[in-house]
């Protein structure tokens, strides 16, 4: 096997066993110099790179490649939520002490221009509402020496009971409310969380885990960084955290302050390349064809991840440019189609002026028969829309009608004592409806009198309803007309008008008021 297949082996075995997160960003990749292809990424590794740790596989073959730095992203500056471990544990109280320590000594040197500071506490879970975060700085203060006040009033929480005797705290959950936190603050600052902490989780909540704060982590882009103060055992995996969210995990040294303060101010500082990264340019010779098709390559990190990207070759363009005299071939083949399709053009330009006036003839007639055939459409449209608005003024009256007739039959009903007509024989006939007709016809009268004298609808007793009256002058009143019958009805010996004459008026019926109908005399009794 040769000695550089066995480097390439080795060194791919080197990014399958590595477990630690390199997040590399592919920006743009230009194939416009084919078949040199330039790839611009992102690496938010603040560490200086050299081409040689990267490599490049193309069509399973690792290929040499340039690589250059370019002018990094700029931030305004960095929000950094700092979550302070404060557990109720006596035996955390040396923890506490050197967290604040620490702090005070590297925020001042941690500063700069733009940047805010937040700070929060955590410990068991709140009991209220099930949060963990004690909010301390809320809006982000740049502001240091208020901020170390801040610091140093943090003090060991009181006891709540025996919950709060159990050695641990929620640190899963704290980190997930402290992305959510971070998250909802609108600001061009790059976000940063930093945990001081003594791996305290709680073993007995399940509800977060160290696999939903990385996608969070990753997915709102705000690293996690965390100084371990190793009071427990290290048994949930703080390292993998911050590695896989693209931060920094750091072991505090306590016999050594000044290392854990210099490895703290080193964290710091690299928030803004780790949160922006850094830019980086490759360049190499692709081994593909120039066919206009898409082919992918892979970068590879050493000793950390890999990321692929793709590219589409040049085709036909490509081959133009390098064979010169093919453009001349191209001319050719193109103005000789151009020439043909001229002459097919031109054939067919004559065919067509043959048969367009016998076309616009028969589409003339087609269109004059349109015209005809629409305009019967919408004569027959318009007849049926005046039928149905007759049919609906018809409707409307007679749903008035009834509606009328409704109203004044549940009026009629409130007397104590309907009126009522009296013959001569002295039988009485009850009037119970509000429009009341006496004639021949005993499908429509509801007083049948069988008399030749006496017409088929001859006259029409009505409450509260008067032809030719006001609607203030029917109220709890009785009127009769006469409907055209042949002989006239009177009213005390007194001709009533009838329904036909031209200013018809009803006339109002008062108790014990005769009415005579041809040879048939009644008495109105109210």
């Amino acid at each position: 096997m040769k000695k550089v297949e066995i480097y390439f082996i080795v060194f791919l075995l080197l990014v399958t066993i590595s477990t630690q997160a390199q997040p590399v960003i592919i920006k743009a990749v230009d194939p416009s110099n084919f078949p040199k292809i330039a790839v611009q990424f992102c690496d938010r590794n603040p560490e200086e790179k050299k081409a040689t740790n990267y490599a490049l596989v193309e069509n399973g073959k690792k290929i040499k490649l340039e690589l250059k730095r370019l002018t990094d992203s700029k931030s305004s500056g960095k929000d950094i939520l700092i979550l302070f471990e404060n557990s109720v544990w006596p035996e955390y109280a040396q923890s506490r002490k050197y967290f604040k320590q620490v702090l005070q000594s590297v925020i001042p040197a941690s500063f700069k221009k733009g940047d805010r500071f937040f700070l929060a506490t955590f410990d068991w879970t709140n009991k209220k509402d099930g949060r963990v975060l004690e909010i301390l700085e809320n809006n982000g203060t740049a502001n240091i020496d208020e901020f170390k006040k801040l610091i140093d009033n943090i003090e060991a929480p009181a006891f709540g009971g025996n919950s709060r005797n159990i050695h641990a705290t929620e640190l899963f959950q704290a980190m997930s409310e402290g992305i959510q936190f971070l998250s909802g603050k609108q600001s061009t600052n790059t976000p940063a969380i930093l945990v001081l902490s003594a791996e305290f989780s709680n073993i007995y909540n399940d509800k977060y885990d160290d696999g939903e704060v990385i996608n969070d982590a990753r997915k709102a882009n705000i690293p996690i960084y965390a100084m371990r103060y190793k009071l427990m055992n290290e048994k949930y995996n703080f390292q993998k955290i911050c590695n896989e969210t693209y931060g920094y995990h750091t072991d505090a040294d306590v016999n050594k302050s000044e290392r854990g303060i210099q490895n703290l101010k080193e964290m710091l500082n690299s928030v803004t390349i780790r949160g922006n990264g850094v830019l980086y340019e490759l360049e190499y010779q692709s081994n593909v064809e120039p066919d206009g098709s898409m082919h992918e390559a892979e970068l590879l990190i050493t000793g950390f991840d890999s990321t692929k990207f793709s590219f589409q070759s040049p085709g036909l363009m490509h081959w133009l440019k390098k064979y010169p005299w093919l453009w001349a071939l191209v001319a050719l083949v193109f103005s000789g189609c151009a020439f043909l399709v001229y002459l097919l053009i031109r054939r067919k330009s004559i065919q067509l002026d043959k048969s367009k006036k016998e076309v616009d003839a028969k589409m003339e007639r087609i269109k004059q028969e349109n015209n005809d055939a629409l305009a019967k459409q919408n004569l027959d449209h318009l007849r049926e829309k005046q039928i149905k608005e007759e049919e609906a003024q018809i409707n409307k009256f007679l749903t008035l009608e009834k509606d009328d007739i409704k109203r004044r039959a549940n009026r009629l009903k409130i007397f104590p004592r309907l009126p009522s007509l009296k013959n001569s024989q002295s039988t009485k006939f009850l009037i119970n409806t509000p429009d009341f007709n006496i004639g021949r016809d005993a499908a429509n009268c509801q007083l049948n009198i069988d008399n030749v004298t006496v017409s088929r609808i001859h006259a029409c007793i009505s409450f509260e309803k008067g032809p030719g009256l006001l609607p203030s002058q029917l109220e709890g009143r009785f009127f009769i007309w006469d409907n055209g019958s042949a002989n006239g009805t009177f009213v005390n010996n007194k001709k009533i008008p009838t329904i036909n004459d031209i200013g018809f008026i009803a006339v109002e019926l008062s108790n014990g008021d005769v009415i005579k109908l041809g040879n048939i005399q009644l008495i109105f009794n109210f």
